[in-house]
């Protein structure tokens, strides 16, 4: 992945993220978008949500998979960033994270995926 291709990533991803947030009344947005391009991270995940020292919210996506797979996880960090800034200290996926998670993907994955590059 050129440079090029992780800024276009990296705004687009950005935009998708604080425009469900903002539709979905969320009043944290995020400052950051990490791209990595790699399958998962070493840890084996695919996502995390960050609340840095300055008090922002980056988000870091591993994109080297499926277009849904990606979306997904986007999806994913939102409902952890939806659920205040205490839980992304704290993150859990617990009935209100599930239930939150379950609520984006239905009403959102079909859009964010077919909105990222290919």
């Amino acid at each position: 992945m050129t440079g090029a291709d992780q800024l276009r990533w990296r705004g687009l991803v950005l935009d998708l993220i604080n425009e469900i947030i903002h539709i979905e009344g969320g009043s944290v947005f995020v400052g950051e978008v990490r791209i990595v391009p790699a399958a998962t991270f070493v840890d084996h995940t695919h996502g995390t949500a960050m609340l840095l020292d300055d008090g922002t919210i980056a988000v870091r996506i591993a994109v080297e998979r499926a277009p849904a797979a990606v979306g997904d996880t986007i999806l994913h960090e939102i409902a952890h960033i939806l659920l205040g800034t205490e839980h992304i200290d704290n993150p859990d996926h617990g009935p209100r994270f599930q239930d939150l998670y379950t609520h984006l993907k239905a009403k959102y994955l079909d859009t964010v995926t077919d909105d990222l590059p290919r």
